[in-house]
This record gives structure tokens, C-alpha cells and sequence, in this order.
């Protein structure tokens, strides 16, 4: 007889994740948890500092080569990717899928714990958040194949 497996699936954009969960590749899929993440807003933060070169009067902002946008999506992968990780680690999940912008996607693959990392089993570099389950269902199905 063979072992029941549970599967997760990681649908996110940089706003929010959707995490999901299926017993096998066909099974219904059922939202286990939603992580949300509060979009950047104009004037939410400080300007960069200026500086005034010592040889002129000439004077320059510093800046970074990220912005405050960048910076955000980067802190929300971290949220989900230590979610997942945490997860892992008690043994919630035995495979995990997770589905993402590409950019978005590289960073959750970036953030991830050698734990959850070991357990992936399918990446999908495409936004999924508006897709229903039954969609979502049908897509897991053609990745994980038991």
C-alpha cells in the first residue's frame, strides 16, 4: 500500500501567497494559509541622503542599486520562503511546487531553506494568483506525476 503524500503548492506575486494543499497530484486542493504583503506606496519613505563633493560645490544623492519597490518584493520572498521553511521543518509538506512571476519566483528560490528547498519538486515562473483551484488543481497534476 502506498503512503499518502501531502503536496504544496506556493501560488505568489509580490502582494500576496497563496499556500495549498493536496493529498496526491489529483486531489482537491485546500488553502492552508494566505500571506499578504502591503504594496510599496509613494512617500512612505525617506528620500536618499545627499552628499557634497570636498574638490566642488557639485552634490549627489546616494542611492542604491535597488529601490524601496525591489527592496519590499525581496522582504515579502523572505516572509514566504521562511513560512515554507518552517513548514519543512515540522514536516508539513512532503513536496512542494511553487508558482510565481520570474522574478518573484527567483527570489522565493533565493530566501528558501535547505529544508523546503530539498522538497521542491516544481517551479511555475508564471503569476497563478488569479487561476482557481480547479485550474490550479489540473497544473499540479501535470507537474507532479506519482
Amino acid at each position: 500500500m502506498r503512503e499518502k503524500r501531502v503536496i504544496w503548492f506556493c501560488v505568489a506575486d509580490a502582494e500576496t501567497a497563496f499556500i495549498k494543499e493536496a493529498a496526491a497530484p489529483r486531489a482537491t486542493l485546500h488553502t492552508r494559509a494566505t500571506l499578504t504583503h502591503e504594496p510599496y506606496e509613494h512617500g512612505r519613505y525617506e528620500p536618499p541622503g545627499r552628499t557634497q563633493e570636498s574638490a566642488t560645490a557639485t552634490r549627489h544623492s546616494f542611492t542604491d542599486a535597488d529601490g524601496p519597490v525591489r527592496r519590499e518584493k525581496r522582504a515579502f520572498a523572505r516572509v514566504v520562503a521562511d513560512y515554507l521553511g518552517e513548514a519543512a521543518l515540522r514536516g508539513a509538506f512532503d513536496r512542494l511546487v511553487v508558482a510565481a512571476p520570474p522574478k518573484f519566483l527567483g527570489d522565493i528560490r533565493a530566501a528558501l531553506q535547505p529544508a523546503a528547498r530539498e522538497r521542491v519538486a516544481g517551479e511555475v515562473a508564471k503569476d497563478l494568483t488569479k487561476e482557481s483551484d480547479a485550474a490550479l488543481s489540473a497544473r499540479l497534476s501535470e507537474i507532479i506525476h506519482t
